[in-house]
């Protein structure tokens, strides 16, 4: 039993979640200067959308073959019909560089084993088993760099249902949502699997063509490291590296050896990082086209998750999964041409933008850093008062909206909303943003992210002490510390605290919001949780409830809780949360954020 826990808590960490990076001497500063990226599933799992025999899967769309548990005799004659004969290329690229992105990710083999290149590793692969006879992935790949877009590929290296070979964990068996990861249809017998047979035989190979035959390649997005070791992941990234030696890889090669951070499934930052981040999230519920989703995300909504994603230093990585016939769905292709509008219309930077430079997120929406010296605000359509900035310690050269300085804060007059989109304010300051980094409320709230905070735990004599640990995301830790997206993790032990420094310009008294996360992919948020917060002298105790369920895609759930109302003294003042107890159920939050909202 005790080795099936460690197995499962292993592949959920690493199948979609940030491991900590710990590559030495990898550049990650261009990649994070390009902030928002396309990504492209696409495969045979195309042709299906989702459906088989009669039947429609619940499920994203790229698992189908595992789903119905497809034999490879059967499902490998999808080639023979696969002709994306609408597909361009160029008009990829254009579609992608017009929405503001910078660079591409391809899905060159997903866990359906296909690839979707000239392969002479496999015969499974695009040019040799379709009508279509093209290299899909060089004609985007040239295509992307006539259009100033970096190339990146992504490449499943542990799953592939159509090796025997490939990953097939027997504990895990019946775990993805009732599926396997491996191939146990054709293959029941896992015993007679050898990775490392498929990874000489398959893996190796094909990662040589793929950085040998097609120029530079700026990322590569493994993805489920199973049945590996550490050391199988190690040699792994020296071997791509001795082909590429700038080229970067994300964190789900395995057991902490990636450049870049992927944060878990359609999961978003919960704070400013130190570290390369990326989020990757899907235009609607799937990653490979599925005929039967329309729930598509708005441009409006894509405009406010990326700038919530470039105000937490990290980068947003935004998938279609294109139609058989080698189109992009038209509603995703509508989100990118009304991204790309906005962006023109508005002025908004994305490209070397940096993170938000005060010490706390804002309710009117988010702020940045542009190019020369600019604080580029966006602003939620529903946000109809004025913008009022205390902190900025720089005189104010210009500014695309009128304002004005009352009591030492800038006052950004906004009109009357007059589009469907975020509104983007933007201001020059003289010289770098100098910006006071005592938290403070701004418009009578005061927005706390735990990344600002200080953790927390008590010792085995009862001492506190203090957690300078950084974990990776989702990691159940033996106690309390932050994860590398800037939350609060594993604080389920009786006396885990994060502790703030705080000024409040007055005295008053502010309702206090709680806001957590469930962090396992999939696992409900559960109640249980007892907390304390103390406030100066003061303190305020309750339960943490689900009292708003804040929309999440049903991925991770996430949660505000209202704890409470506490007075809070005028000045500078230290302000904590601790944990009193926890039940197993309540141990799968994670705090994202605490919010004080001045109610008189």
């Amino acid at each position: 039993m005790k080795k099936y826990l460690l197995s499962f808590l292993v592949v959920i960490l690493m199948s979609s979640g940030v491991l900590h990076c710990k590559a030495a001497g990898a550049d990650t500063s261009v990649f994070r200067d390009l902030r928002f990226g396309l990504f492209i599933h696409y495969g045979l799992y195309a042709q299906l959308g989702g459906r088989w025999q009669g039947q429609t899967m619940d499920y994203i769309g790229e698992w189908v073959q595992s789903k119905y548990r497809i034999p490879n005799a059967v499902y490998s004659k999808l080639a023979s019909q696969f002709n994306p004969q609408e597909f361009d290329a160029d008009e990829w690229a254009r579609e992608a560089k017009d929405a503001g992105m910078e660079y591409v990710v391809l899905t060159t083999k997903h866990h359906e084993g296909f690839a979707m290149f000239a392969s002479k590793a496999s015969d499974y692969n695009i040019v040799d088993a379709t009508p279509f006879g093209r290299d899909l992935f060089g004609e985007l790949a040239a295509a992307c760099r006539r259009h100033g877009l970096k190339v990146g590929l992504y490449y499943s290296q542990c799953l592939d249902w159509h090796e025997k070979d490939a990953a097939d964990d027997v504990s895990r068996r019946g775990t993805n949502k009732g599926m396997d990861w491996g191939n146990s249809w054709d293959w029941p017998d896992a015993s007679q699997k050898d990775i490392h047979r498929y990874w000489k035989a398959k893996v190796y190979p094909q990662l040589k063509e793929l950085l040998t035959n097609y120029g530079e390649i700026f990322y590569i997005w493994f993805d489920t490291p199973q049945s590996i070791t550490a050391e199988d992941a190690r040699e792994l990234k020296e071997y791509v590296r001795s082909l590429q030696p700038n080229v970067l890889v994300n964190s789900r090669i395995g057991f902490e050896y990636g450049d870049v951070g992927s944060l878990g499934d359609n999961q978003m930052t919960a704070g400013k990082s130190d570290y390369a981040l990326e989020s990757p999230m899907t235009l609607n519920d799937t990653w490979g086209f599925k005929y039967d989703d329309h729930n598509w995300k708005t441009g409006y909504e894509v405009a406010c998750h990326l700038s919530q994603t470039i105000a937490c230093n990290a980068n947003l990585l935004l998938n279609i999964g294109p139609r058989a016939d080698g189109r992009f769905p038209d509603a995703a292709s509508d989100v990118l041409a009304e991204l790309g509008a906005w962006r023109r219309a508005t002025g908004f930077a994305i490209y070397g933008v940096q993170a938000n430079p005060f010490p706390s997120p804002f309710n009117w929406g988010w702020c940045m850093v542009a190019p020369g010296n600019v604080l580029q605000l966006t602003v939620k359509r529903e946000w109809n008062d004025d913008i009022v900035l205390g902190g900025i310690r720089n005189k104010i050269r210009s500014c695309s909206h009128e304002y004005g300085v009352k009591d030492g804060m800038l006052v950004v007059k906004l009109p009357a909303q007059d589009t469907s989109m975020p509104r983007v304010v933007r201001i020059g300051l003289e010289g770098a943003p100098d910006i006071e980094q005592l938290p403070m409320p701004q418009d009578g709230v005061l927005s706390l992210q735990p990344v600002l905070g200080e953790v927390c735990r008590l010792t085995a004599d009862g001492r506190e002490e203090r957690v300078t640990s950084v974990a990776p995301d989702r990691a159940a830790k033996s106690g309390c510390c932050l994860t590398q997206r800037g939350a609060f993790t594993a604080w389920h032990h009786e006396g885990d605290k994060v502790s703030w420094k705080v000024r409040f310009p007055a005295e008053g008294e502010y309702k206090v919001v709680v806001r957590t996360e469930s962090w396992v992919h999939g696992k409900e948020w559960k109640e249980d949780r007892k907390v304390e917060l103390t406030i100066g002298e003061g303190k305020l105790y309750g339960n943490l409830g689900k009292d708003v369920l804040l929309p999440s895609s049903n991925i991770y759930e996430k949660v505000e809780s209202v704890l409470g109302v506490v007075k809070v003294p005028a000045g500078e003042v230290t302000l904590s949360l601790k944990t009193i107890s926890a039940t197993s159920d309540a141990q799968n939050h994670d705090l994202t954020l605490l919010r004080l909202e001045k109610v008189r």
